[in-house]
């Protein structure tokens, strides 16, 4: 999570192929999260009107957001708000699943 890849990489210097390596994992991984979103609408588990790589995207963001969040974060939610970040954690999953999810 930490390596954030991008425009940068080019001004950094970083080698063509390690950028290219980076990319193509990340691309693998996002091809596992559409094709299991895709899976989804398929079973009716998931609505048939979400677009599956918008959703990829939005899932991804929320989920590296909420972890850099309760990393970073943690022990002020603890302190100020009373909040267990593990918790957290599993709400923050259910609010995604439920985002996407068949209700009926």
């Amino acid at each position: 999570m930490g390596y954030e890849n991008g425009e940068k990489d080019f001004l950094n210097g970083v080698p063509d192929e390690s950028r290219e390596e980076c990319y193509e994992l990340g691309e693998k991984i996002f091809g596992y999260s559409t094709s299991e979103l895709t899976d989804g609408i398929t079973q009716g588990l998931i609505r048939s009107e979400v677009d599956v790589t918008n959703t990829a995207i939005l899932l991804w963001s929320f989920v590296i957001g909420l972890f850099n969040t309760l990393t970073k974060k943690g022990n002020y939610i603890e302190h100020y708000h009373k909040r267990n970040s593990e918790k957290l954690l599993l709400e923050g999953f259910d609010v995604l699943v439920n985002s996407i999810k068949n209700k009926t």
